[in-house]
């Protein structure tokens, strides 16, 4: 009889552990993902990212909004002072998400200082109750492990906000069982979730070409849009990191609200409780940043060049006004080539001319070139010579005339073929994606088709079309155009 029960028993446990491991697969199919292929601000990858850094490796935190994204990059941190930090921003962060999430942080690391943006502290969804839309609140959440800091968060949430479903946030297909219909390849492929390799920053697009600063000129005006409930968050991130001996260092990055009145809120507030604002919006302080407009933008979603500018100046801010040390440390270390990849990539869309283009072409990314029509008539030397360097064997100079051309150039090697018409048919090194280039001359049918994972990117116009895959994004990042036949100007995908 105990054998029988004991049988019983054992088989009981078996479907409990069968049915468990269904329904966190079942949750974590269903789950949206954001990943640098689907969006500029990469969330998923962001919070995964950082439940496998190492214990107690994180020394400076960054929270906010998107705008906190763009601004803030931890590899460039760590390749100029060795500063170990991450970037815990999310789009449209509310700062009752930035407070569970520096709570949920501190399980894990003990940062000796917080930087946070202070954009959502202003009212922008008053119709909500955490400033943020219910969809971008999830964003944020969802990814945050099952712990005693979720559990009070997705509390004090259904609290606040008594719509809401508790066990909609622990099973997650009680809120997106609708996606089922809607499933692609992605949501089955783990490792489009896996990790961000820039430690949560992502390069926004801002092209502003001007900015009014900011001059106060009122101590005594008063704020008349602060957000009630983001003001007695902030107040809790400024108790946990007095408490936890953490310096907190406010931020109002350019292009965020900003007058006399949330001004002298912010300054009242850091002088109460013992913090540190530094209001990029204010003209001195934008001076002293020294980005030139539009090359290196620091307004709204900052660019890459204009992430740099803000990079810099906080890691000054950060070795000298606060003495964080730098440590070395592999997590980061590791990492820096494909942070230079990035660096890359970024110089090649600024590129305007051939020669600069072709030599800018990242070593860490896959370039598809394929010629259609005519090629080679007006192809200058400095150009063939440029493809040279780049490891290809074509003589532009000689015997091209009409020919198709398509050349493949991955970290994984070279191929190379000309010809009437040719049709090559790949798979990008590091993940399951299929392409397929087709180059034909002249005479036969002209074409230029580069098609990646489906999608056919080539602009398909007569002279070399190239086509550049980021495995770093997991995405392309710039498709252009040079008409050789007739010279060699650069025309870019819109």
């Amino acid at each position: 009889m105990c054998l029988k029960k004991s049988i019983r028993l054992i088989k009981c446990v078996v479907f409990l552990l069968i049915l468990a491991l269904l329904v966190h697969s079942i949750n974590t199919v269903l789950q949206p993902k954001y990943n640098y292929s689907n969006t500029p601000w990469p969330s998923t990858t962001t919070f995964n990212q950082f439940y496998q850094m190492k214990r107690n490796s994180i020394d400076v935190l960054f929270l906010g909004s998107s705008v906190c994204i763009n601004n803030f990059s931890p590899m460039q941190l760590y390749r100029d002072y060795h500063i170990r930090s991450y970037n815990l921003g999310s789009q449209q962060q509310s700062l009752f998400a930035s407070y569970y999430w520096l709570k949920e942080a501190l399980r894990f690391h003990s940062p000796k200082a917080v930087v946070l943006d202070t954009k959502f502290c202003v009212a922008f969804h008053d119709n909500t109750p955490f400033n943020t839309t219910e969809g971008l609140m999830r964003k944020t959440l969802d990814p945050m492990r099952i712990s005693p800091v979720k559990i009070e968060a997705v509390r004090e949430l259904c609290t606040i906000d008594k719509s809401q479903s508790a066990l909609s946030f622990f099973l997650k297909n009680i809120r997106y069982h609708g996606r089922w219909t809607s499933l692609s390849k992605s949501d089955f492929d783990q490792k489009n979730d896996q990790y961000s390799k820039l430690m949560g920053y992502a390069p926004g697009d801002s092209t502003a070409t001007s900015f009014e600063t900011f001059t106060p000129g009122d101590p005594d005006a008063v704020a008349s849009n602060m957000h009630g409930l983001a003001m007695e968050y902030l107040e809790k991130i400024a108790d946990l990191c007095n408490e936890k001996g953490i310096q907190l260092i406010l931020v109002n990055l350019a292009g965020n609200l900003t007058n006399d009145g949330i001004h002298n809120e912010f300054v009242r507030f850091a002088q109460d409780k013992n913090a540190d604002y530094y209001n990029f919006c204010e003209t001195e302080l934008y001076n002293q940043v020294g980005a030139v407009l539009p090359e290196e933008s620091i307004i709204n979603h900052a660019n890459f060049k204009g992430a740099a500018k803000m990079t810099d100046f906080m890691g000054r801010l950060l070795t000298s006004q606060y003495g964080i040390e730098g440590v070395e440390d592999p997590q980061w270390g590791d990492l820096l080539d494909v942070y230079s990849s990035g660096a890359a990539e970024e110089l090649l869309l600024s590129s305007q001319d051939m020669v600069s283009y072709i030599q800018n072409l990242p070593h860490q990314c896959t370039v598809f070139i394929a010629a259609k029509d005519e090629a080679s008539y007006a192809l200058p030397p400095a150009v063939n010579e440029a493809l040279q360097q780049k490891g290809l064997r074509t003589d532009w100079s000689e015997s091209m005339f009409r020919q198709g051309y398509v050349a493949v150039l991955s970290p994984a090697g070279i191929y190379e073929e000309s010809g009437g018409r040719i049709i090559h048919r790949g798979m990008l090194h590091d993940c399951a994606k299929p392409f397929t280039v087709i180059s034909a001359g002249y005479h036969n049918s002209p074409e230029a088709s580069i098609v990646i994972n489906g999608t056919e990117y080539s602009l398909n116009r007569r002279g070399l079309n190239i086509v550049v895959y980021s495995h770093l994004y997991e995405k392309v990042v710039d498709v252009v155009n040079f008409d050789t036949h007739t010279g060699a100007e650069l025309y870019r995908a819109q």
